[in-house]
């Protein structure tokens, strides 16, 4: 997979190439401050072949907070003691434009949230103990960005309640957001 960055005006473009992404799940969590998007950035004046973070990752300080309001644990003793590694895909898009996630959202200070992502290519990635679900919800808490109003699809079915969808291994998610429910 390519993945070429460009900074343009002030705006961070990134590029993707050879990328099939795939949808996440989640659950009702509790409020949480969201992520506004970048000011200044109309998503639908990119090209088809670019896409911006909108969203970027939240400061250490907030994202300390949406893990603990989301419920979502850091992994004791790193990738070697996990029992539990799963990758969800999300593709998610703003009036039709691709939308990148920002990579290591659920990391801090080096240390890893069971739900994180490692790079802007869709991955979530959770990792932990077995017997314990997560869902979209979760991650999108601990990401600060609200799904209310979002359209989520998986296998092209509509979910009637995105938030409390259950992130399994290897699924692929559509998230599409529309002027007027922009993720804030």
């Amino acid at each position: 997979m390519k993945h070429t960055a460009m900074v343009l005006g002030g705006w961070s473009l990134l590029i993707l190439a050879g990328c099939a992404a795939a949808p996440s799940s989640a659950i009702d969590s509790p409020p949480v401050e969201v992520v506004a998007p970048l000011d200044g950035v109309d998503a639908t004046a990119l090209t088809p072949s670019e896409a911006v973070t909108l969203w970027p990752r939240p400061p250490r300080a907030q994202q300390l907070e949406n893990l603990q309001k989301a419920g979502v644990p850091f992994m004791d003793g790193g990738h070697s003691t996990s029992q539990l590694h799963i990758h969800v895909y999300v593709s998610i898009r703003h009036n039709g434009r691709p939308v990148t996630m920002p990579a290591n959202v659920g990391i801090v200070d080096g240390r890893m949230a069971v739900l994180h992502t490692h790079d802007v290519d869709g991955t979530i990635h959770i990792e932990g103990p077995v017997g314990r679900t997560y869902t979209l919800g979760q991650f999108f808490a601990v990401w600060g960005v609200s799904l209310e109003g979002a359209k989520v699809y998986h296998q092209g079915q509509p979910l009637a309640d995105p938030a409390s969808y259950t992130l399994v291994d290897r699924q692929s998610l559509r998230i599409e957001f529309t002027t007027g429910n922009s993720g804030t």
